[in-house]
């Protein structure tokens, strides 16, 4: 989350490596349902508008950020965190949201790919 907040407030890094990162964290509280009230709509709409930046990160067409993910993330499930990045190319591992943290040799070769260019 801090280095997509960067990117979106600051752009002043060389590069972005978000890892298990997204976007949209409105989801993280909004859960959709079937009887929904006219308050959870308003609230839900609240929430997005705080929470959801992946317009501002889709404005920015710096080619400075090289997102990774999970595929079998249940957290930040890929399908619905992917597009917020709009058409940024996504590095997808076949690992989930903790089993990517704890491959720390494959998260420092993605890091110090960037660094040697």
């Amino acid at each position: 989350m801090i280095a997509n907040r960067h990117r979106v407030t600051y752009n002043s890094a060389d590069f972005y490596v978000p890892i298990v990162g997204t976007v949209a964290h409105e989801k993280f509280f909004i859960f959709p349902k079937k009887n929904t009230t006219e308050n959870e709509i308003q609230r839900n709409k609240i929430i997005t508008q705080h929470l959801n930046f992946s317009a501002q990160w889709q404005k920015n067409q710096s080619p400075n950020a090289f997102l990774v993910m999970a595929r079998y993330d249940a957290f930040l499930p890929l399908h619905e965190h992917a597009p917020a990045y709009g058409n940024l190319e996504v590095e997808i591992w076949n690992t989930g949201h903790l089993s990517t943290a704890v491959f720390y040799n494959s998260m420092r070769y993605v890091l110090l790919k960037r660094l040697k260019k």
